[in-house]
């Protein structure tokens, strides 16, 4: 099993910081993680 822990911050451009099991930013962040996702 696997899984990601997601902190999405209420700051929609807040910065991405990555940790061992996930990530934290804001909104505009998780959106750009989520493309270049699809694009790999």
């Amino acid at each position: 099993a696997s899984f990601i822990h997601l902190e999405l911050d209420a700051r929609p451009d807040a910065p991405m910081r990555r940790w061992r099991f996930g990530f934290s930013g804001g909104r505009n962040a998780l959106i750009a993680e989520l493309h270049a996702m699809r694009a790999a």
